[in-house]
């Protein structure tokens, strides 16, 4: 059965490949590409392998310059691979913003790049849509403590490993979120007196380590397969006593809604993502946001009064 060139696409998706901008400059103009598919063809002598779309409005520089760079991009350097990729921007205002160099071809490198390969064109071959390039790499500079930003699934990715103080940090912020929803479910009153005990105690948790969990969650740190399932098993325990809470309510009548699940997890999702915005020089103090993120709260899960009947008994 041949494969579709949809079914190719959609199975390349799932292979995470590190982004790189090739680059070159002839003539007194530069120009670049961003691409994925870079790959090393043998060390000795170093030789590396660069396939460019035949379209591609960089490609004519490149080959008539004879040489070209490749820049493996940091983690937080996307903003570079969408520059080099949209065929909006001109040539020269693709390397606006960043700092580039000549190693010894003169072709451009990024000062600041995980990596930059210096290669003039050993070769060339033809390969469907595309053209095969090999380099012969005659000057290179590597930043090892740099973690390259990746391509996944259509879009920017980074591969970051989480150190062992950063776990232990965001792991007791989680142990901290139990404890907050604990404290709610032992205090006495109704179950909304429950739930916005649990309200203020979680958002107080998030603001006062706001920049731990943004460091955190914004670059999606690998951890390592025990410490993940280890966070993981705190969080459901997390899950599982909020979702209790508002179980309870349902049971007595306060709250009004059909899935708790569901419930507990907007609400968490409402208050934990609190630090995408918040900071200490904001427009509110924490004891305001807490008191608006309850009445939110209670709103969403609340039973509502009847409406009274239009019709009159006779």
């Amino acid at each position: 059965m041949a494969v579709t060139d949809a079914q190719y696409r959609q199975g390349m998706r799932q292979l995470a490949a590190a982004v790189s901008v090739i680059t070159a400059t002839h003539a007194g103009a530069r120009n670049g590409l961003t691409a994925t598919a870079v790959m090393s063809v043998c060390a000795d002598p170093p030789r590396l392998a660069v396939a460019v779309n035949k379209n591609a409005s960089a490609l004519p520089l490149l080959l008539a310059s004879g040489c070209f760079a490749v820049n493996v991009l940091r983690y937080d350097q996307d903003a570079v691979a969408t520059r080099f990729s949209t065929s909006k921007l001109s040539a020269e205002l693709r390397f606006a913003d960043e700092s580039w160099i000549a190693l010894d071809t003169g072709a451009p490198v990024l000062a600041d790049a995980a990596a930059s390969f210096d290669c003039g064109i050993a070769s060339t071959q033809e390969v469907g849509t595309h053209l095969l390039i090999i380099g012969d790499v005659r000057a290179l500079q590597v930043s090892p403590s740099d973690q390259p930003l990746l391509f996944l699934d259509g879009t920017w990715a980074s591969l970051i490993q989480a150190n062992s103080a950063a776990i232990a940090q965001y792991g007791e912020i989680v142990a901290k979120s139990i404890q907050a929803v604990d404290q709610a479910a032992a205090r006495n009153g109704s179950s909304a007196d429950k739930l916005e005990e649990f309200v203020r105690g979680f958002t107080a948790v998030n603001i006062a380590h706001s920049g731990i969990t943004r460091g955190f969650l914004n670059h999606e740190p690998y951890l390592p397969p025990g410490k993940l399932a280890e966070i993981n098993e705190a969080k459901n325990q997390f899950d599982r006593k909020l979702r209790q809470l508002i179980e309870d309510g349902m049971r007595s009548g306060e709250f009004d809604l059909h899935d708790p699940s569901l419930t507990a997890l907007a609400i968490t999702g409402m208050v934990s993502w609190i630090h995408r915005w918040y900071r200490e020089e904001g427009r509110y103090s924490p004891e305001q946001i807490a008191e608006r993120l309850t009445g939110m709260v209670i709103n969403m899960v609340r039973a509502r009064a009847a409406h009274p009947s239009s019709e009159q008994e006779v």
